[in-house]
């Protein structure tokens, strides 16, 4: 097996990290707002988990950062 990355991985190397960057930004400002991520469910499948109002949300990441920005009201 090469260790080495091709041509084509390097170049795609730097769009890679950006992903990575962004992934953690992403998970950092979600648990800044409350939010954890579990697995603790009968299918374990992960979710992003916040109680808000006195319920409790369990939904993607994507649909977690659309209901803090636009419908969590501080």
């Amino acid at each position: 097996m090469c260790d080495e990355m091709t041509e084509k991985e390097k170049s795609y190397e730097p769009i890679r990290l950006l992903q990575n960057d962004l992934e953690h930004k992403r998970r950092v400002w979600l648990e800044k707002h409350g939010w954890s991520e579990s697995c603790d469910f009968p299918d374990s499948c992960w979710r992003w988990c916040k109680e808000i109002d006195g319920k409790l949300m369990m939904c993607s990441q994507a649909t977690a950062i659309k209901i803090e920005l636009y419908f969590v009201i501080e």
